[in-house]
């Protein structure tokens, strides 16, 4: 029996969530957890990002963000305590089925090289590594 729901996040929601990114150790250091970043990234994407809720508790975040035809999911992200609950295969079945309704047709995301969890789960659910690809960035 599922224990807990998923709705769109809300500005009033990043206390919370950044408290679940911290505690699971993605939050410090990463410029897209900061509230100015999440304000932007709900304010551009305010129908592609949500929270995992029970008991009037966050418990789990994913947002997506998008322009043409692809996306970028980041901060999934789920409470030890709720983990293999279905709680971030919930929360990724409704971003891509959010995608999918505006027109979004592939989503695309980041794992850490030595988050074996991570590339498990994403590989389960289709994924998959691009070994051709070197990913670049630079601070601007």
């Amino acid at each position: 029996m599922k224990t807990f729901s998923i709705r769109i996040m809300t500005f009033s929601d990043y206390d919370e969530c950044f408290k679940l990114w911290n505690l699971n150790g993605d939050a410090f250091g990463r410029a897209d957890s900061t509230l100015v970043t999440f304000n932007k990234i709900l304010t551009r994407n305010p129908d592609t990002c949500f929270v995992a809720v029970t008991d009037n508790k966050i418990i789990g975040t994913i947002a997506a963000e998008f322009g043409g035809d692809g996306a970028y999911i980041s901060h999934l992200n789920v409470s030890p305590d709720y983990r293999r609950q279905g709680v971030a295969t919930d929360l990724v079945d409704t971003v891509e089925g959010k995608l999918d309704e505006l027109g979004v047709r592939k989503s695309r995301i980041l794992v850490f090289a030595d988050n074996e969890t991570a590339k498990l789960f994403w590989n389960r659910r289709g994924y998959a590594a691009h070994e051709d690809i070197i990913f670049m960035d630079r601070k601007l």
